[in-house]
């Protein structure tokens, strides 16, 4: 498990996500389900720091900060510790008074103070002050130095009430005031001039506030200055007013002295006033209102002086009432509040009058209970819970230690209690209830086990009790009374644990049908028994697996046998016990708990942790406080519908999710304690979750404490340095960058021996469950863990340097919005100074600079000699390269993507007009040709860019050297960087107008003839002979030139296979001798003949492809010589097949005849190239292991030679392009063997010139079959 899981990660809810999800969801519930929670509070008082006990105002600044304000000092709280701010007398940067009135965050995040003697500025950065006072006949200053409360309005206008000088408005910038003051009336000041509390009014206009007041609710307007008393409608008020607070925004609550608390709704303008009644627990418990503060869902917490808290409750149309508890230390310390506040968290917050503060976590909500009320009989008999279930009728029954039974009816919250009397007939066996148990299948009876009192049958529709114990002479009965755990398998037969000891207890079978029980005890040295008779749980899984944990002698998992079967074992037993040795066996051998969850997993609670049992493994995977439980002894084990575990242990409650990671929850979270009792827990149908112990029950939804993870920030709270004399330093450390954090950056001198820095994360929901983390980089990467009393990292004797102090939450993201950092500079004494090494390292360098002198010279001499080398060399490759391309007869250059010559040989240069060749760099064509015919160059040159398509042979007007138009035959291809990217074009031009001349000439000698022969017609009759003779010289050039024709096309086609096809396997015949003559030494022997093999075949593939050009090249220009003769097919069948057996070994592929002995008039050698081709042909085509056949047949007075395969067939398409020239069609073969098409034209050809037809039978993967007819030869 993850070394973040080690540690328990700190779980802080934004507090608007947990009340308002909780109270929206949970409110209904608690209404109608369960006991009103009664919060629960933890105090700090000056025992844990607190200057003095008397809390008058309270506040949290934006860092996170609480602020607490007494009657001695002002107190800064980080979860942990205080800090008091005190006056000191000769520092005027210091409080200007100790008496603390008023503590306000304005939206700046400035913290303002008022005291009994002025205003105060609070400096987090140097932890100072700047006082404001009044100063008499000073426009602009405070009217009183006796500051009551302080206000910001939506304006961001900060307003000041004091005692006797009225209301102050602060201007943020001057810090100068404008006052708005009740005028005296004779020698007496206004009660409105006391001022209690301040808000705007949201009935007007915003120009207006609310004042408290000693003479009761005022209302200020800010543009004329005037004050009007409130009146409420039928309701006047005389006393002071406290403290305001709006509900809405039309509805106020008013806290007075002495007149209670005032819900007054302004739109309507109707008034509701709640005062103290002593005959009404529901009502107000005091009239003297002392503050109001609402929680996030709008919850109203009232303080009262001398009747504590109050809790309105809208649903019920009264008030719940929180006093001081002398016999209880978690209720309030004190029935006089005198402030209330909720913090970021949510985390209540209640100052006293003289118990210090009181803070009440907000997950409290989140547990639920059911106590023992003294007195009240509709409660829970006992705090001490040792078993609960839920029956088929919803009713809820609660077992305890030693006060009997309990049933709660949930649907009208009524508790029925069931004692055990003297008499057993009359009910309850016993007083302490261990265990229950319902069978499905009989709702109506309820098995309950007691500790001494045996087993109880409690029949819930007549509510009688059948009990059954340990008879002595009966060995049917029940071995033992101490029934501590029930359960039943599939055949309805129950089984009971019982604690026992040496000749009684163990495990007991109950079989309903003859009331009989079946005892099967533990027997020394008998490993086919149970390994104690000291049974703590017994559990039947959903396969019918019996577990029973012991106490002592582990674990014991039983394949049950069939009710037939049963005789002496109830099956066959697996025992499970501890092994120090073996980390994957079970925890412990004190068996608490067996639990399975929703996938079927098994899980056991034990005297050491935690156990899953891993079923595949048969073995055990342990979680124990190093990985975050809160206790090491695990009483109850249940899931929810989230799949997460929910463990209560003897310390608290933990949260196991699917990744390992746990949350804990204790006593302060609302658990009824942190001791929760064996057995005591259970799941309902609707997922509630119910857990007993030593404080009552707890119970709870899980998916309601599911909220979103908040991490809070580390603060670092304190810097301190010692020398080595152990005196502590003064703050001279402290960085001028340090800027609103104090402690970013400190400088630590040579003699500083050890620093030390406390932190804290601003936490106040569980922050002793926080864990922290630190790493000093520069000194370690190491991230040091510790805990939330130890919250220091101390250091010593650090070197000179730079150091980063990281400080973060364990398992907190490392975020700067989280943790906190810390630079620490650490200077060096003077001989570690730069100073001081430089002159050292100047007077070293003097003293040898000069053996390096002539070894530097002689370096630089042979540099500048190699430099020069290859200057010479490069000169002479780049000046042979320039003139080869300056040198040759065609026109030679390169240009960029915009057709900007970059390289021009000097034959184009002369062309452009005797120019140089640099001349051309950065031309483009516009400049020495016409613009249209510049353009066209353009246009081409753009597309083949575009395109990568290269021009060949284009034939385009240009210059000769002298400047005339020429004929230039134009080859460019694209130029291509080293990423593959065109960045320009090569061309070279040739020039053709001599050629284009003659052809201009042949084509006027035609026009000249044609004119000729129009003469020789008029002259028909007179030059007969010599037209005819002329028309046979014709006749004869044109036959002439047809062959020349024919010629070319066969040259070209020629020339375009050997060039596109050659090549390939020449190719490869070069890479092989290339890897062979470089590699042969380092090469295997099975290596090189893999690669002569491979060259082989290469060299059969050029062979082939000549064979078939020739062949084809001498018929076109029937060169080819014919001679036919009497051939036996079969032979010269078998002479392919030999030609062919290696390409054919090579696929595996068997070659076959079928009926060839038969006789045909052919031309051996076109016979032979006939069939290699065909047959070469099918074997390409044929995957491995095919089989090609070669078989003849007599037809119509000639043969009929089949090549027939089982390969890959094609489809009609690719038959119809077959055996035509200018369609001609290659495939890549079943292995990737390539081909030209031009084997099947020569076959045609071939059989045509015979007197033969060639066809093709074939169909997508079923193969084809090649058929060609040959004349038959008599016998």
């Amino acid at each position: 498990m993850a070394k973040a899981v080690a540690s328990y990660k700190l779980n802080r809810y934004r507090h608007t996500v947990l009340l308002v999800l909780y109270l929206l969801l949970s409110w209904p519930i608690s209404k109608a389900h369960g006991q009103y929670a009664v919060p629960r509070f933890s105090r700090l008082s000056t025992e844990d720091g607190l200057s003095q006990t008397t809390i008058t105002s309270i506040a949290q600044d934006t860092t996170g900060f609480m602020w607490f304000g007494t009657w001695d000092g002002l107190n800064r709280y980080d979860g942990y510790t205080f800090t008091v701010f005190r006056p000191s007398p000769h520092d005027s940067t210091s409080i200007s008074n100790n008496s603390i009135r008023a503590i306000f965050v304005d939206s700046r995040g400035r913290v303002w103070v008022g005291t009994d003697h002025g205003l105060n500025l609070y400096h987090p950065d140097k932890e100072i002050f700047t006082r404001i006072f009044h100063t008499p006949d000073e426009p602009g200053s405070l009217s009183s130095d006796a500051i009551r409360c302080i206000y910001e309005d939506a304006k961001k206008r900060i307003w000041i009430g004091t005692r006797g000088g009225g209301i102050n408005c602060l201007d943020n910038d001057s810090l100068r005031f404008s006052s708005f003051i009740s005028t005296k009336k004779g020698n007496t000041i206004p009660l409105e001039n006391f001022v209690y509390c301040l808000e705007t009014d949201r009935s007007q206009d915003g120009n207006s506030l609310l004042a408290g007041t000693d003479g009761g609710l005022y209302r200020l307007n800010i543009s004329s200055g005037n004050y009007s008393q409130v009146n409420l409608p039928s309701l006047r008020i005389s006393s002071a007013v406290m403290a305001i607070a709006y509900e809405s925004d039309s509805v106020l609550w008013i806290a007075t002295w002495d007149q209670g608390l005032i819900r007054w709704n302004q739109k309507k303008n109707t008034c509701r006033q709640f005062l103290f009644n002593p005959a009404d627990p529901g009502s107000l418990p005091s009239n003297l209102v002392t503050t109001l503060v609402f929680t996030p869902s709008r919850e109203l917490w009232i303080g009262t002086r001398g009747g504590g808290l109050a809790i309105w409750q809208p649903g019920r149309n009264k008030f719940q009432r929180l006093v001081n508890d002398p016999g209880n230390i978690s209720s309030l310390s004190d029935n006089s509040i005198s402030s209330a506040f909720v913090s970021h968290d949510g985390t209540v917050w209640i100052g006293t009058q003289i118990g210090g503060i009181n803070k009440y976590n907000i997950r409290q909500r989140f547990f639920k209970l059911y106590r023992n009320e003294p007195g009240n009989p509709n409660s829970l008999s006992s705090n001490i819970v040792t078993s609960v279930w839920q029956d088929a009728k919803g009713n809820l029954w609660i077992g305890t230690r030693e006060s009997g039974l309990n049933k709660l009816n949930l649907r009208t919250n009524a508790f029925v209690r069931f004692k055990a009397y003297s008499s057993p007939a009359e009910g309850l066996s016993s007083n302490a209830i261990t265990s229950f148990w319902q069978n499905p299948s009989s709702p109506e009876i309820l098995w309950i086990g007691t500790d001494g009192g045996g087993l109880n049958q409690m029949n819930l529709t007549s509510g009688k009790f059948r009990i059954f114990r340990r008879e002595i002479n009966n060995p049917s009965s029940l071995s033992n009374n101490y029934v501590y755990s029930i359960t039943g398998d599939k055949y309805g037969r129950i089984w009971i644990g019982t604690w026992g000891g040496p000749g009684s207890g163990g495990l007991d079978l109950f079989i309903p049908s003859t009331g009989k029980f079946i005892n099967f005890p533990h027997r020394d040295k008998d490993s086919s028994t149970i390994s104690s008779n000291a049974v703590m749980k017994v559990l039947c899984d959903s396969k019918n697996t019996l577990w029973v944990g012991t106490k002592g002698g582990g674990l014991n998992k039983i394949l049950l046998y069939s009710p037939e079967r049963i005789r002496k074992t109830p099956g066959t037993i697996r025992i499970y016990t501890h092994d120090e040795n073996n980390p994957h066996s079970l925890s412990s051998n004190d068996v608490y708990a067996i639990y399975e969850d929703a996938e079927g997993v098994i899980w056991v609670g034990t005297g050491e942790g935690l156990n899953r049992y891993d079923q595949e493994n048969d073995e055990f995977v342990r979680f124990t406080l190093q990985n975050g439980l809160p206790s090491n002894v695990v009483y109850g084990i249940l899931d929810d519908r989230q799949g997460n575990l929910w463990v209560s242990t003897a310390n608290g409650i933990a949260r196991i999710d699917k990744t390992g990671d746990i949350r804990v929850y204790d006593k302060n979270d609302g658990l009824q304690e942190n001791t929760f009792y064996p057995g005591a827990y259970f799941k309902s149908a609707s997922g509630e979750l119910y857990f007993g112990g030593t404080g009552g029950l707890t119970y709870f939804y899980p998916d309601s404490i599911t909220a979103e993870q908040q991490y809070p920030r580390v603060i670092i709270t304190s810097v301190q340095v010692f020398n080595r004399k152990g005196v502590r330093q003064s703050e001279n450390f402290l960085s001028e960058k340090s800027g609103t954090s104090r402690y970013r950056e400190i400088t630590l001198s040579p003699s500083d021996f050890m620093v030390t820095i406390e932190f804290a994360a601003l936490e106040y929901v569980s922050p002793n469950k926080i864990t922290y983390q630190y790493q000093l980089k520069g000194l370690s990467d190491e991230w040091i863990q510790t805990s939330a009393s130890n919250r220091r990292a101390t250091f010593t004797n650090l070197k000179p340097g730079d150091y980063q102090l990281s400080i973060a939450l364990s398992g907190a993201p490392e975020t700067e919005e989280h943790g906190a950092t810390l630079m620490i500079h650490v200077l060096p004494p003077f001989y570690n100074t730069w100073i001081f090494r430089l002159v050292i390292i100047l007077i070293i360098t003097g003293l040898i600079t000069w053996l390096f002198i002539n070894r530097i010279s002689a370096l630089r001499r042979e540099k500048a000699q190699i430099a020069r080398k290859a200057e010479e060399d490069l000169f002479e490759e780049r000046n042979q390269l320039r003139t080869l391309i300056d040198n040759m007869p065609d026109l030679i250059f390169i240009k960029d993507r915009e057709s900007r010559f970059i390289v021009a040989n000097k034959k184009l240069a002369r062309i452009m007009g005797n120019r140089t060749p640099e001349e051309l760099v950065g031309k483009t064509d516009f400049i020495y040709y016409p613009s249209r015919l510049a353009n066209k160059f353009y246009q081409d040159e753009q597309q083949l860019m575009l395109t990568g398509t290269p021009i060949i042979n284009q034939i385009e007007p240009g210059l000769d050297e002298e400047g005339k138009p020429a004929w230039i035959s134009v080859t460019k291809v694209p130029l291509k960087n080293s990423k593959g990217e065109i960045v320009g074009l090569v061309g070279i031009g040739r020039d053709i107008t001599q050629q284009k001349l003659s052809e201009e000439k042949l084509i006027a000698q035609a026009h000249h003839l044609q004119e000729v022969n129009v003469l020789l017609e008029e002259r028909q009759e007179e030059v007969r002979q010599q037209a005819e003779e002329l028309q046979a010289q014709a006749d004869h050039l044109t036959q002439v030139n047809k062959e020349l024709e024919k010629l070319n096309a066969t040259k070209d086609k020629l020339f375009s296979l050997i060039a596109h096809d050659l090549k390939n396997p020449f190719h490869a015949i070069s890479g092989f001798a290339t890897m062979l003559s470089r590699n042969f030494s380092q090469m295997k022997e099975r290596e090189k003949l893999e690669i002569i093999d491979l060259m082989n075949l290469s060299a059969e593939t050029a062979y082939n492809l000549l064979e078939n050009l020739l062949q084809w090249a001498r018929a076109q220009t029937n060169r080819i010589r014919f001679e036919p003769e009497r051939l036996n097919l079969e032979e010269v069948t078998h002479e392919t097949f030999e030609f062919l057996s290696t390409t054919a070994h090579k696929k595996r592929i068997e070659l076959l005849t079928e009926n060839l002995d038969l006789h045909v008039i052919a031309d051996r050698n076109m016979l032979s190239t006939i069939l290699r081709n065909l047959i070469s042909n099918a074997i390409k085509f044929t995957p491995e292991k095919g089989k090609v056949t070669v078989s003849a047949s007599e037809k119509d007075g000639k043969i009929e030679v089949s090549v027939t395969d089982n390969g890959i067939g094609m489809t009609e398409q690719v038959k119809n392009k077959l055996f035509q020239l200018e369609e001609l069609h290659t495939s890549p073969g079943t292995s990737g063997e390539t081909g030209t098409g031009l084997g099947l034209i020569v076959c045609k050809e071939f059989v045509e010139r015979q007197g033969g037809t060639i066809r093709v039978e074939s169909e997508p993967m079923k193969g084809s079959r090649f058929i060609f007819t040959l004349p038959k030869a008599d016998i």
